[in-house]
């Protein structure tokens, strides 16, 4: 997806089990990066809005780098670390 800079931006992740079974994981995290590996998000908690459903409201700036924006998800289950989603977006 392409935004605006200054554009607050939504970004969703859902954790499934093997069987596809929705499950609210531990410590579920967020780290946005840009193009040039600055994190402009480390490990900031995602929102719950339903089991195993989470969100985070990325608030950009006017002043941010143009280019490409790095997105990974994380939560723990059990003794392993889910990645749900590694994603990106473009900031014009």
């Amino acid at each position: 997806m392409i935004y605006d800079r200054g554009t607050a931006i939504k970004i969703e992740a859902e954790f499934q089990d093997e069987q596809g079974n929705y499950f609210d994981p531990t410590s579920p995290k967020i780290t946005i990066a840009d193009k040039t590996g600055d994190k402009k998000v480390d490990g900031a908690d995602l929102q719950k809005s339903d089991l195993g459903k989470y969100y985070y409201i990325y608030q950009s700036s006017t002043d941010d780098v143009v280019g490409q924006y790095f997105v990974e998800i994380t939560g723990q289950s059990g003794s392993y670390t889910a990645r749900t989603k590694t994603g990106q977006f473009r900031l014009e």
